[in-house]
């Protein structure tokens, strides 16, 4: 039973440092995207999104910046665009990476980070509100290719999915 144990462990730190080995470089990230998509509600499509996305290197880590133009389907005169930057410091683990304005949930802050798995650079926002009630935004950007990338966002609130998000990005040239 013990060499099982034994066993177990070793495959599985091996399985880790193939999955670390397997992972993109944060500058693969690097550059300007464009590209639209759809949010749902209840897998009903209610916006069509327009987005530009820009990662750079900043410090030890990055910064991404993206502007979103939504339209509600049902309405085409109704269009906001909403605009956010973060940036993000490396930690002691290579592939994760801390918000530099990241805060105290329980202060009114949200807590912000990044990881990098496989060919994902996934961005997770934590908020809870006077009320005990919690936010987490994720946005998980996807390199399909070189130049091609999948982007989805998800916010959950209480735990249950209030909108998704799906967009394909193009790296501008």
């Amino acid at each position: 039973m013990r060499a099982f144990v034994w066993i177990a462990m070793i495959a599985s730190l091996a399985g880790a440092q193939t999955a670390l080995a397997s992972n993109a470089a944060l500058a693969d990230f690097f550059g300007q995207w464009v590209g639209s998509g759809a949010a749902k509600v209840d897998g009903a499509e209610t916006q069509s999104r327009d987005t530009d996305v820009e990662i750079s290197k900043a410090q030890d880590g990055f910064k991404i910046s993206w502007s979103t133009m939504r339209t509600e389907k049902d309405d085409q005169s109704q269009s906001v665009v909403k605009a956010t930057s973060l940036t993000f410091r490396g930690t002691a683990k290579p592939t994760v990476f801390h918000g530099a304005d990241s805060g105290d949930p329980t202060k009114g802050k949200k807590a912000v980070w990044a990881v990098i798995t496989g060919k994902t650079l996934k961005i997770s926002q934590f908020m809870l509100s006077d009320e005990g009630k919690w936010t987490m935004q994720v946005y998980e950007r996807t390199l399909t290719t070189a130049t091609d990338m999948d982007s989805k966002f998800t916010r959950f609130e209480d735990g249950k999915i209030a909108r998704q998000a799906e967009l394909k990005l193009k790296k501008a040239p």
